[in-house]
């Protein structure tokens, strides 16, 4: 398998100016800039690329064409047509945000929190163009909002948290309510007159802009989740067990409207003295339910079940309203209720699989039936057709080859694929209705696909023909991952004797045999890097084989649930997962560089969709998504440190030129360093940011792996082989005795910068001279063979540190009287002559 993954189905600092009141003097919460209150655990180094929406919690609607909604993942849209399309609007934060509130179609307050007690207050005054973060609090969980006007506002939370604004929100005052109770809900009529609802039945009232307050008995104890009132004498509450209650007298006395037990109603919105709606999830059925009542509560029609929870209504009149709730639900009506459009913006938002082919390509599946792919790196989304829905279906995952081939898979045995970068998709027969959860694509002809009932699928013909494995029926295949035509593993779980197996086929599947992993438990995934480097991860523990699977080493990372796993090499890694215990954060991006003995985290996100998914192309570029929608790239490794993609020469001696593949090097070299082992390079020929090219220091040797370290860390690493100094060869090879000079050219590898070269017979040694290192593995000189004896001399080259390396016999020195007549006399000519001319030379010079 290569590329692909499947698996089954900063708070920035702030400044916070406390007046803290003893005398009843507010508390004063002066504003701070803020751009993601999240930041801690947003990575700078991880994009947001695409958001398919989250659960929504809160609609409200300005008019009849105008309304926002907000939800999970700091999800805002807004709708200008009625509905028709929703824009995304850009929230700064990756808080659930539980509430929107407007006062026109200009200012709107939005509110949120994550797992722990960090909330967020954001307002907008240009209609959603821009949200600030107008505070960040702590110690509290802000739950609803209440705008009266472009200046004032209310929002409420946990622990009797009631805070005001009268001034746009510059500035926001904590107000003593007189209860620590969880406040769930706050409606309000003025600056003045406010409703506040919470846990254990807490109902509250202030008259005078919650200077004081008054706590009204409706004698009930239930958590109450959404308060409405029409007038200063009318309003409404609504929450848990049916409870409905309304109050004539603006909450003097409450009477409890009918209603059945087996709701937990969440909002509530009276349009009018008789027309009311509120909405909340059934609990006998486990679906969301939108009710009504037409005469003032005394009755109630269920109008509408949706699939998740409802959690917001916003009405305009008795015929107009909006619903929100679970995964991107958004309903309307504009006949009081008789029927609801479903205007969900993406038909639905989960997101089921991931496939990383390169730096530019990536693919994703979603569960509506169709497949995004961007070829930009994940700057655009585009959205593939793959035909009609009865044809496409549900989908569970996407593997591909690369920009032009792949394969999706999905429910009641749906098979996709597309040879054409996704302009067309065919629907493959496979024979089979079981559901597949995972496909793994190895080149344009072979894929491999698992799911449901122990179903295993391969093809080695581009999806012509499928082939069933035999599998037991008993066992649950969780993934599969394949390198070749050949070679696949399964990570299963066998239902009958309650052990989770690993399965390997070497043979095309014609067989499979059991791997013992040492791991007793549910393995979610598995990740093949070639026939030997095998990656798998379930619970909180990652296996890794370096045999093939012969042999299992086992970690635990004991915070996380891992839904999936995605590696590089056996020495990078990705996991992702729940988090066991939440509190500021639900789920993580996790990745090691060293075989898996260190985890670094890299993410930390809200909210655990617990089916989020992670592909790599390679250690610098990796996607991840999340089902509720969120898609996040990297190009970077995933955080500061420097990644090394490749080292090309992948061998060569000391001395050799090496080019170091990455990112986040650094413009400039600094104090960054480049080593091979131990061993620092000392001689760099230049350095970018992605590239670096050193020459490998003469102390290297042997294997080693090259790592780039800067300021912000260490680099994964890359091996290379130091090969030793050696002599190959040598051009020419031999020579006529009495050769006054030759220039000779010695190959090998390891060769340095000051090396020697000598021929050696004996006791006899001919030094080279004008030696030039011209590379690691080629030397240039020049030797004189006058007077050197007949026979086989041994090549030798002497590195500056003292090594040294011998071709044994690799230079011949022929006899001048075994040349040949001619050149014999032509030799002996030309020594003779160059004796009597030297002779002579110094003959005239002592007659001068």
């Amino acid at each position: 398998m290569r590329n692909r993954r499947t698996a089954m189905a900063g708070l920035k600092p702030v400044s916070i100016i406390l007046l803290i009141s003893f005398l009843g003097i507010p508390m004063l919460l002066a504003q701070a800039p803020l751009g993601d209150p999240a930041s801690a655990a947003w990575n700078d180094h991880w994009q947001t690329q695409n958001h398919f929406h989250d659960f929504l919690r809160d609609v409200h609607a300005v008019d009849a064409a105008t309304a926002w909604a907000v939800g999970d993942g700091g999800t805002i849209m807004r709708t200008d047509d009625a509905g028709a399309s929703w824009t995304d609007q850009e929230s700064g934060t990756g808080y659930t945000l539980y509430a929107v509130s407007a006062c026109d179609a200009s200012v709107a307050w939005a509110i949120g929190h994550d797992y722990d007690t960090h909330s967020v207050i954001l307002h907008t005054d240009d209609g959603g163009e821009v949200w600030a973060a107008q505070l960040s609090g702590e110690g509290y969980k802000l739950q609803d909002v209440c705008a009266i006007d472009a200046l004032h506002a209310w929002a409420v939370g946990d622990n009797g948290t009631v805070l005001t604004t009268g001034d746009g929100g510059a500035t926001w005052i904590s107000r003593d309510c007189g209860t620590t109770r969880a406040l769930n809900a706050v409606c309000a009529l003025s600056i003045d007159t406010a409703w506040v609802t919470g846990e254990a039945g807490a109902i509250l009232k202030s008259d005078n802009g919650g200077l004081t307050w008054e706590t009204q008995d409706a004698g009930t104890s239930s958590t109450l989740y959404g308060v409405h009132a029409l007038n200063e004498s009318t309003l409404w509450v609504v929450g848990t067990g049916g409870t409905v209650l309304e109050s004539g007298d603006g909450g003097a006395t409450w009477s409890a409207r009918s209603m059945d037990s087996n709701y937990i109603l969440r909002d509530v919105f009276a349009v009018d003295g008789q027309t009311i709606w509120t909405v909340g999830d059934d609990e006998d059925i486990g679906r969301g339910a939108i009710l009504k009542s037409s005469d003032g509560g005394v009755s109630w029609a269920l109008q509408n079940i949706i699939h998740y929870n409802a959690t917001g209504v916003s009405a305009l009149d008795a015929d107009n309203a909006w619903v929100v709730g679970g995964d991107i639900d958004i309903l309307r009506t504009w006949d009081g209720g008789e029927t609801w459009v479903d205007q969900n913006p993406a038909t639905t938002s989960v997101l089921s699989g991931v496939s990383a082919v390169d730096a530019s390509t990536a693919w994703v599946a979603r569960a509506a039936g169709d497949v995004l792919k961007t070829v930009d790196g994940g700057a655009t989304w585009v959205s593939t057709d793959t035909g009609p829905d009865d044809e496409a279906g549900s989908l569970c995952d996407v593997s591909a080859v690369d920009a032009e081939h792949a394969w999706a898979v999905g429910y009641a045995g749906k098979i996709l694929h597309t040879a054409d970068g996704g302009k067309t998709w065919l629907l493959q027969q496979a024979g089979t209705t079981a559901t597949l959860y995972t496909v793994t694509a190895v080149d344009p002809e072979t894929a491999w696909a698992a799911g449901a009932s122990g179903t295993i699928l391969r093809t080695g013909d581009g999806g012509a023909t499928w082939e069933h494995q035999s599998i037991s029926s008993t066992v649950g295949i969780s993934d599969i991952s394949a390198v070749s035509h050949d070679i696949a593993w399964a990570a299963c779980y066998d239902y009958e004797t309650d052990t989770c197996v690993i399965l390997k086929t070497i043979n095309g599947g014609e067989n499979w045999q059991l791997q013992d992993t040492g791991y007793p438990y549910y393995l979610w995934s598995i990740y093949a890097v070639d026939e030997n480097v095998v990656w798998a991860s379930g619970d909180n523990t990652v296996i890794k084989s370096l045999d093939g699977g012969q042999s299992w080493e086992v970690s635990e990372i004991m915070s996380l649930n891992i839904t999936d796993i995605c590696a590089i090499d056996e020495c990078t890694a990705w996991v992702i997962g729940e988090v066991m215990n939440p509190s500021d954060h639900d789920f993580m991006v996790l990745r090691t560089t060293d075989g898996g003995a260190n985890w670094q985290e890299q993410l930390e996100l809200w909210p655990s969709s617990s089916r989020e998914k992670i592909a790599a192309a390679d250690c610098c570029n990796a996607w991840f998504i999340s089902t509720s929608g969120l898609i996040m790239h990297t190009s970077n490794g995933g955080d500061a440190r420097p990644d090394v993609l490749s080292v090309s020469p992948p061998s060569g001696g000391a001395g050799a030129e090496v080019t170091v593949s990455g990112c986040d090097f650094g413009a400039t070299r600094g104090t960054s360093v480049v080593s091979f082992g131990a061993t620092p390079v000392q001689e760099y020929v230049s350095w970018s940011d992605s590239q670096v090219v050193v020459k490998v220091p003469p102390l290297a040797c042997g294997e080693a792996r090259v790592t780039v370290t800067t300021p912000s860390g260490t680099s994964n690493w890359k091996a290379f082989t130091v090969l030793p100094l050696s002599v190959q060869s040598i051009i020419p090879n031999r020579v006529v005795q009495h050769t006054i000079s030759l220039a000779l050219e010695v190959s090998g590898t390891g060769f340095q910068p000051g090396a020697t070269v000598a021929l050696k017979r004996g006791a006899t040694t001919l030094n080279a001279y004008n030696v030039q290192v011209v590379s690691d593995t080629r030397i240039t000189c020049t030797c004189g063979f006058f007077g050197a004896e007949p026979g086989a001399y041994d090549v030798a080259v002497v590195n500056p540190g003292g090594e040294e390396a011998v071709l044994e016999g690799g230079f011949t020195v022929t006899s001048a009287c075994g040349a040949g007549s001619g050149t014999a006399v032509m030799l002996m000519g030309l020594s003779l002559g160059l004796l009597s001319a030297t002779a002579s030379l110094r003959r005239k010079r002592r007659g001068k």
